[in-house]
Protein backbone atom coordinates (compact mmCIF):
# COMPACT_ATOMS: atom_id res chain seq x y z
CA UNK A 1 0.00 0.00 0.00
CA UNK A 2 2.77 2.46 0.91
CA UNK A 3 4.56 1.62 -2.35
CA UNK A 4 1.51 2.77 -4.27
CA UNK A 5 1.49 6.10 -2.43
CA UNK A 6 5.23 6.57 -3.02
CA UNK A 7 4.97 5.73 -6.73
CA UNK A 8 1.97 8.01 -7.23
CA UNK A 9 3.55 10.91 -5.36
CA UNK A 10 6.78 10.53 -7.36
CA UNK A 11 4.83 10.58 -10.62
CA UNK A 12 2.63 13.54 -9.71
CA UNK A 13 4.84 15.68 -7.50
CA UNK A 14 8.32 14.58 -8.50
CA UNK A 15 11.37 15.12 -6.35
CA UNK A 16 12.10 18.35 -4.56
CA UNK A 17 14.96 20.18 -6.24
CA UNK A 18 17.19 22.27 -4.07
CA UNK A 19 17.22 25.90 -5.04
CA UNK A 20 20.63 26.94 -6.29
CA UNK A 21 22.10 30.21 -5.18
CA UNK A 22 22.41 32.53 -8.15
CA UNK A 23 25.86 33.72 -7.14
CA UNK A 24 27.53 30.28 -7.15
CA UNK A 25 29.23 29.46 -10.47
CA UNK A 26 28.99 26.15 -12.33
CA UNK A 27 32.64 25.44 -11.54
CA UNK A 28 31.89 25.68 -7.83
CA UNK A 29 28.84 23.43 -8.20
CA UNK A 30 31.06 20.84 -9.91
CA UNK A 31 33.50 21.04 -6.99
CA UNK A 32 30.61 20.62 -4.55
CA UNK A 33 29.51 17.45 -6.34
CA UNK A 34 33.09 16.11 -6.25
CA UNK A 35 33.26 16.87 -2.54
CA UNK A 36 29.97 15.04 -2.03
CA UNK A 37 31.34 11.95 -3.79
CA UNK A 38 34.52 12.09 -1.69
CA UNK A 39 32.39 12.23 1.45
CA UNK A 40 30.49 9.08 0.50
CA UNK A 41 33.77 7.29 -0.37
CA UNK A 42 35.24 8.40 2.98
CA UNK A 43 32.26 6.94 4.83
CA UNK A 44 32.66 3.62 3.02
CA UNK A 45 36.44 3.36 3.50
CA UNK A 46 38.12 1.78 6.53
CA UNK A 47 41.43 2.13 8.31
CA UNK A 48 44.36 3.82 6.60
CA UNK A 49 42.40 4.34 3.39
CA UNK A 50 39.81 6.31 5.35
CA UNK A 51 42.52 8.66 6.67
CA UNK A 52 43.73 9.37 3.11
CA UNK A 53 40.16 9.98 1.98
CA UNK A 54 39.62 12.41 4.87
CA UNK A 55 42.69 14.38 3.80
CA UNK A 56 41.39 14.51 0.21
CA UNK A 57 37.98 15.57 1.46
CA UNK A 58 39.45 18.34 3.62
CA UNK A 59 41.47 19.72 0.71
CA UNK A 60 38.38 19.63 -1.54
CA UNK A 61 36.40 21.37 1.23
CA UNK A 62 38.94 24.20 1.34
CA UNK A 63 38.83 24.52 -2.44
CA UNK A 64 35.01 24.71 -2.44
CA UNK A 65 35.01 27.39 0.24
CA UNK A 66 37.67 29.41 -1.56
CA UNK A 67 35.76 29.30 -4.87
CA UNK A 68 32.43 30.10 -3.19
CA UNK A 69 33.97 33.10 -1.47
CA UNK A 70 35.40 34.36 -4.79
CA UNK A 71 32.04 33.79 -6.53
CA UNK A 72 30.17 35.77 -3.88
CA UNK A 73 32.66 38.63 -4.07
CA UNK A 74 32.30 38.75 -7.87
CA UNK A 75 28.50 38.69 -7.56
CA UNK A 76 28.44 41.54 -5.05
CA UNK A 77 30.86 43.57 -7.18
CA UNK A 78 28.59 43.07 -10.20
CA UNK A 79 25.50 44.16 -8.26
CA UNK A 80 27.36 47.16 -6.81
CA UNK A 81 28.30 48.19 -10.33
CA UNK A 82 24.64 47.90 -11.39
CA UNK A 83 23.67 50.10 -8.43
CA UNK A 84 26.29 52.64 -9.40
CA UNK A 85 25.00 52.73 -12.98
CA UNK A 86 21.41 53.09 -11.75
CA UNK A 87 22.52 55.97 -9.55
CA UNK A 88 24.24 57.72 -12.48
CA UNK A 89 21.13 57.35 -14.65
CA UNK A 90 18.82 58.39 -11.81
CA UNK A 91 16.84 55.13 -11.68
CA UNK A 92 15.91 55.30 -8.00
CA UNK A 93 13.58 52.29 -8.13
CA UNK A 94 16.34 49.98 -9.35
CA UNK A 95 18.78 51.48 -6.85
CA UNK A 96 16.31 50.94 -4.01
CA UNK A 97 15.63 47.33 -5.06
CA UNK A 98 19.35 46.55 -5.30
CA UNK A 99 19.98 48.09 -1.88
CA UNK A 100 17.13 46.08 -0.39
CA UNK A 101 18.45 42.90 -2.03
CA UNK A 102 21.99 43.41 -0.72
CA UNK A 103 20.89 44.30 2.79
CA UNK A 104 18.62 41.26 3.03
CA UNK A 105 15.77 43.31 4.47
CA UNK A 106 12.22 42.13 4.06
CA UNK A 107 9.16 44.28 3.57
CA UNK A 108 7.70 45.23 6.95
CA UNK A 109 5.06 47.68 5.76
CA UNK A 110 2.10 45.58 6.86
CA UNK A 111 1.17 46.67 10.36
CA UNK A 112 -1.95 45.24 11.89
CA UNK A 113 -4.56 47.61 13.26
CA UNK A 114 -6.85 46.28 15.98
CA UNK A 115 -10.06 47.64 17.46
CA UNK A 116 -10.94 47.89 21.16
CA UNK A 117 -11.77 44.19 21.37
CA UNK A 118 -8.39 43.20 19.88
CA UNK A 119 -9.84 42.12 16.54
CA UNK A 120 -7.90 42.89 13.40
CA UNK A 121 -9.34 45.68 11.28
CA UNK A 122 -9.03 45.92 7.52
CA UNK A 123 -6.94 48.92 6.33
CA UNK A 124 -9.83 50.72 4.59
CA UNK A 125 -12.03 50.56 7.68
CA UNK A 126 -9.35 51.62 10.14
CA UNK A 127 -9.87 55.37 9.79
CA UNK A 128 -13.64 55.04 9.97
CA UNK A 129 -13.29 53.03 13.14
CA UNK A 130 -10.84 55.51 14.60
CA UNK A 131 -13.13 58.49 14.03
CA UNK A 132 -16.37 56.72 14.94
CA UNK A 133 -15.04 55.74 18.36
CA UNK A 134 -13.77 59.23 19.20
CA UNK A 135 -16.28 61.90 20.03
CA UNK A 136 -15.69 65.68 20.37
CA UNK A 137 -16.26 65.36 24.13
CA UNK A 138 -13.07 63.30 24.37
CA UNK A 139 -11.07 66.04 22.66
CA UNK A 140 -10.61 64.24 19.35
CA UNK A 141 -11.50 65.91 16.04
CA UNK A 142 -14.42 64.56 14.07
CA UNK A 143 -14.06 63.88 10.35
CA UNK A 144 -15.73 66.30 7.90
Amino acid sequence: MSEIYLKTSEDILGYKNKERKEWISEKTWALIMERKLLKSKTNQATGEQQERMKDLYNSKEKEVKKNAKADKKAYIDKIAEEAENASKVGDMRKLYNITKQLSGRVNTNSTHIKDKDAFQVLPGHALLLLYSDNSPEQGYPTPR
